[in-house]
């Protein structure tokens, strides 16, 4: 990374190719994110529409805690 270009970022001096790492990590987990949404919204609830309130809280809060350890 010796003769990577810098530049610097809130006052502190950061390899480019260090900031589109975090970049694309970033993208990532927001893609991985959405495809574990979909797959507890439609693959582990009832296809039918059927889920209890119960069963869509407990799908919610899965959800919320997905997206926070995924930050």
């Amino acid at each position: 990374m010796r003769n990577m270009p810098l530049f610097r970022k809130g006052g502190r001096r950061v390899h480019r190719g260090a900031t589109q790492h975090l970049g694309f990590r970033g993208g990532m987990d927001a893609l991985m994110a959405e495809v574990i949404e979909g797959h507890i919204r439609f693959h582990i609830l009832p296809l039918n529409g059927g889920a209890t309130d119960e069963q869509r809280r407990a799908a919610d809060d899965l959800v919320t805690a997905l997206r926070a350890y995924l930050k």
